[in-house]
């Protein structure tokens, strides 16, 4: 009960300094807003940095997540607490002191509060967090290195699980790291930067033994008729990864596919083995589909729903052009995940077009 009460204390705090109540319009909302990139990534927040007294501004709150950072709100003395690596300052609303130990930081302009966020100076979220911040007044950008403090991910309802990037070269971080409940690991694995490429965590028991796993997709980079997903699922009592098989393996034992031309028709063909109904479709009108087959892999997604790890592939008949999607579901057996039921689902367009389905 002890550790329960401790645990609930603790959220209660954090949250707190997440978001307080407005006591004050002092501040009006500034004329200019800005966006913020976090390590080449955009990220989504409540309240922008903004340009105070020709000072940009940040909120403190973005830095929640960061390694290393506790925050802590006073409500009685409008005080919020940041511990960095074991140091402490204190920045109370509408002061431009803020205390470090036995140090007085003064600041060129003071923090305030608004919409129920701590904003600071970019200069002291430099000189707290070891940050690099360029502002961008023509593009009304924020640039913030976080200097490998901010995770690249967190996972949802779970907060002690998150990923960082680790040797940034050329725009790809050429290692990850998971953070489990504070223990870490390092991975070989590559992503690349960019709002676009943004890493999901995913905790669920998908094996179903009772303990839950991480499922890390890394967006590997999209376009004209291609998205590239990797998937990564690790144990979380001892960050070892299990396998999972194959997509094209999946496709070449359990998938057939015949694509022929009559005219301007196309007759599709996709058989699933037992594995789950096969279809056939005869689509009018459908132009320079010269290929026999159809090509699973340019475009990939995956999802977990129920604990079951769930994959979907676009069915390409041209460069470009897809008519429905493979969607795989794995079960766990024998040490890894195979596929288990799959099932071809054309895009609303083409199910009219449908002649079989069983």
């Amino acid at each position: 009960m002890k550790k329960l009460l401790s645990s609930l204390v603790a959220a209660v705090l954090i949250s707190s300094a997440l978001y307080i109540p407005n006591q004050s319009p002092a501040s009006a909302a500034p004329a200019t807003t800005f966006s913020v990139h976090v390590d080449e990534q955009m990220l989504r927040l409540d309240t922008y940095p903004v340009i105070k007294n020709e000072t940009p501004f940040l909120p403190l709150y973005m830095t929640r997540e960061w390694a290393g950072v506790t925050l802590k709100w006073n409500q009685k003395n409008k005080v919020v607490t940041v511990l960095v690596d074991g140091k402490r300052y204190e920045i109370k609303n509408g002061s431009r002191n803020v205390v470090s130990g036995d140090t007085i930081i003064k600041l060129d302009s003071a923090a305030y509060i608004i919409n129920g966020r701590v904003m600071i100076p970019t200069s002291l979220m430099e000189r707290m967090m070891g940050a690099k911040v360029v502002w961008q007044e023509k593009y009304h950008n924020v640039l913030v290195n976080s200097k490998g403090k901010a995770p690249l991910a967190v996972a949802e309802g779970r907060s002690d699980v998150k990923l960082y990037g680790r040797d940034l070269k050329d725009g790809v971080y050429k290692g990850l790291e998971l953070e489990i409940a504070g223990k870490r690991h390092r991975y070989n694995w590559e992503t690349p930067t960019g709002w676009k490429e943004v890493p999901e965590l995913i905790v669920s028991d998908l094996n179903q033994d009772g303990e839950s796993e991480v499922v890390v997709l890394l967006n590997q980079g999209s376009g004209t008729g291609i998205h590239a997903q990797d998937i990564h699922v690790i144990s979380m009592k001892d960050f070892k990864e299990i396998p999972i098989e194959s997509q094209k393996e999946t496709v070449k034992k359990w998938v057939s596919t015949e694509l022929k031309k009559e005219g301007d028709m196309l007759h599709a063909s996709i058989q699933l083995k037992g594995k789950g109904d096969d279809v056939i479709l005869q689509i009018p009108d459908l132009e320079f589909v010269e290929q026999s087959e159809m090509g699973f892999g340019a475009v990939v997604y995956h999802r977990v729903e129920n604990n079951k790890l769930i994959v979907r592939l676009g069915g390409m008949v041209h460069f470009s052009m897809f008519i429905g999607d493979l969607e795989i579901t794995y079960a766990f057996k024998e040490g890894r995940y195979v596929a288990d039921k799959l099932q071809f689902i054309p895009f609303d367009e083409y199910k009219p077009y449908v002649q079989k389905s069983n």
